[in-house]
């Protein structure tokens, strides 16, 4: 339809959605026809972006990402009868992935955001990105982002930052998306994971996070010209955080997502 998009402001309009960007602000609204469910917000940045670019091979081709990583945010979202008020007590966060490779190379990463809450201190951020090969035993430069209320504090980078997977003894069959990918692989089971630990520290600072795992399922991505796929998975939970700056301490209690690919 010649309506669908219009560019200054940009706005994207189909059936089902609508995106829109207008003067930093970011409009979002989705309700798939037939169901009683769906999500109207609009968010503008609460922090600087910040843009990471990536000189190493991926796959292929090569990967970049931009993020903001923090947002305010207002709206509401719906579900079976049920409606939730988005406000700005609600933690938000949007990035967006950049480059060119195909999925099902022989590529990977490990991702995270935790926000998490002091009762005398200011909020914590904590961005962390490592990228690997398919198995995870060959990685780059790992980094992590350090956000102390809305000002970025710290960086970790390389051998200052150590992660480690928790995994569940036993495997089974985790939740997949999309349905018709996810029956391609409806007698795969796995082991899921269990917790996240992150650990950091340079001559100056230190870093450490623990992530309980509480949900899980994972997403299919196909590539569109092959039979190839990558799987993506994805965690939340609880997160607790213990920060050294200098002389200062802040321990707090948040919420934490993760992802790995597999």
């Amino acid at each position: 339809r010649a309506d669908t998009v219009t560019q200054r402001p940009l706005r994207i309009r189909t059936d089902e959605l609508e995106l829109s960007f207008d003067q930093q602000v970011f409009g979002l609204r989705v309700q798939p026809q037939g169901l009683d469910l769906g999500i109207a917000l609009h968010a503008r940045p609460d922090a600087a972006p910040l843009l990471v670019t990536e000189g190493s091979a991926f796959g292929s081709g090569f990967i970049g990402w931009g993020l903001v990583p923090r947002l305010l945010a207002g709206g509401e979202l719906w579900a079976c009868g049920a409606k939730a008020a988005i406000t700005h007590d609600w933690f938000c966060y949007q990035d967006h992935n950049f480059g060119r490779f195909r999925w099902g190379e022989d590529f990977g990463w490990e991702w995270m955001v935790a926000h998490a809450r002091s009762p005398q201190r200011p909020e914590l951020t904590v961005v962390m990105d490592l990228r690997t090969d398919r198995t995870h035993r060959r990685g780059g430069l790992p980094y992590l982002f350090v956000l102390v209320g809305r000002e970025l504090h710290k960086v970790f980078l390389g051998p200052a930052m150590r992660l480690r997977w928790e995994w569940s003894n036993g495997a089974r069959l985790p939740p997949r998306l999309p349905g018709a990918l996810a029956t391609l692989l409806a007698s795969r089971s796995e082991r899921e994971p269990v917790a996240l630990h992150i650990e950091a520290a340079d001559e100056c600072d230190r870093l450490s996070l623990h992530l309980e795992v509480d949900a899980h399922l994972q997403i299919v991505a196909a590539d569109n010209g092959s039979a190839a796929y990558t799987r993506i998975g994805e965690a939340s939970g609880r997160v607790a955080i213990t920060l050294q700056l200098g002389e200062t301490l802040i321990e707090a209690q948040g919420l934490a997502y993760a992802e790995y690919t597999r």
